[in-house]
């Protein structure tokens, strides 16, 4: 699962996740045992950023599949067994409030990269990353770029200022779970 990708990203190098912490692929420049000591912080802080996706990723496959079970009005052995089914195959059970076509999975996905702010960046965010990849200078002077972009943003979504986002009212006009949680 996804605790195993971590570990063999971890032990091979590299990252578990296209989204994670160091932004690029890693590549071993330097090999042997000298390159893997001068790896080991950027090993660790995948391992450490895909045990944390892990962890949200589950907890929401829990979480949604609780909701949805409870929302179609299913109790006892007969919820028992639609949460069997949807914790086993998220990718089958679509819910409702996160937009035409969501799956548990696709949530749970989202929310695993939200909580480890490697969630995609807008439109400014991504031509940014692509300009550091094109002139190392910059990329030294903002090694970088997702994650603290994803904490401000995380950060303004819970002041005032949240209501002058694009992504509040989005989540306003989507309505149900989506607008709940914006507010």
């Amino acid at each position: 699962g996804r605790i195993g990708s971590a570990w063999n990203a971890f032990v091979e190098g590299g990252a578990a996740d296209i989204l994670g912490k160091t932004e690029r692929p890693r590549r071993a420049a330097i090999s042997g045992l000298k390159g893997q000591i001068i790896r080991a912080p950027g090993s660790a802080l995948e391992l450490s950023d895909a045990f944390f996706k892990a962890a949200g990723y589950r907890a929401q496959i829990n979480a949604l599949a609780l909701r949805e079970g409870l929302r179609q009005g299913l109790r006892g052995k007969s919820l028992e067994k639609f949460l069997h089914k949807a914790v086993r195959n998220p990718d089958a059970v679509e819910v409702l409030g996160y937009g035409k076509g969501a799956t548990i999975k696709s949530v749970a996905d989202e929310t695993a990269h939200y909580l480890t702010f490697t969630n995609r960046l807008g439109e400014m965010g991504q031509s940014y990353l692509q300009m550091t990849a094109r002139h190392p200078l910059l990329k030294l002077l903002t090694p970088f770029v997702r994650t603290p972009t994803n904490i401000a943003k995380f950060t303004i979504a819970r002041t005032p200022l949240a209501l002058m986002t694009p992504s509040f009212h989005r989540a306003m006009k989507e309505g149900g779970v989506q607008r709940d949680m914006a507010l």
